[in-house]
């Protein structure tokens, strides 16, 4: 499976947790190769539709909806449902801040030609996955849109607070943590302390065995019949 990168784009319809990306164009990228449009085939991806944390097959983050229009590769990404995933809500929360703004895509090539000077262009290809990364092969493969309506950018600056809160009750834990752990001082002294109730109590063991004290014993038993 290959990779190739796009862009995120804007939109007047979008939800709270949607995108509307530029997932591939024809232009040369980074790595020398072009992708014709006409051939690429979507009919495997659409059934299943999937949107991944950084090509990681083990992240998945949303669905995405494409299509082909005047030369690009598009689509609507959907994040998973609040809660249902922590990395897709950290994902959702960073393209809505503009954090990350970089697409690439998975694909499997079946026909192609060189290019002068390195490169391929894959005249025929399907595509497997649509991934959100740091940066993209393509330069024109970004977040076109993030949904900047009101009530979207209220929502995506709660996002970003909620995971400032996580991340300073995280420190707070932490610092709770160390405070209430016992001291090296506290270990040593709970140790003596256990030290010195087992060997009172290996004294007293030692005491009721010892024959001179059972004798002592056994006397004072007798004496105290006979006055009785």
């Amino acid at each position: 499976m290959k990779h190739l990168s796009g862009t995120i784009v804007r939109k007047s319809n979008l939800g709270a947790r949607q995108i509307f990306v530029t997932a591939s164009t024809e232009i040369r990228d980074r790595q020398n190769d072009i992708m014709s449009m006409s051939g690429c085939d979507l009919t495997f991806y659409k059934s299943n539709p999937v949107v991944l944390a950084n090509h990681d097959p083990l992240a998945p983050i949303g669905n995405a909806a494409p299509f082909i229009v005047n030369g690009k590769l598009q689509a609507t990404i959907t994040f998973a449902p609040e809660g249902a995933s922590k990395t897709a809500d950290e994902y959702c929360a960073l393209a809505k801040a503009g954090v990350i703004s970089a697409i690439s895509i998975g694909f499997e090539p079946t026909d192609w030609e060189l290019l002068s000077g390195g490169g391929c262009r894959y005249t025929s290809w399907t595509l497997l996955e649509i991934s959100l990364v740091a940066v993209p092969a393509n330069p024109e493969a970004t977040i076109v849109q993030r949904s900047y309506r009101p009530a979207a950018r209220a929502n995506r600056f709660a996002d970003i607070s909620r995971l400032s809160e996580i991340g300073k009750q995280y420190e707070r834990d932490e610092a709770r943590s160390i405070a209430t752990a016992p001291t090296s001082a506290d270990y040593v002294h709970l140790m003596r302390e256990k030290m010195e109730r087992e060997q009172l109590a290996a004294h007293a063991a030692t005491r009721e065995s010892d024959p001179f004290v059972l004798r002592q014993k056994r006397v004072c038993e007798i004496e105290a019949l006979r006055r009785e």
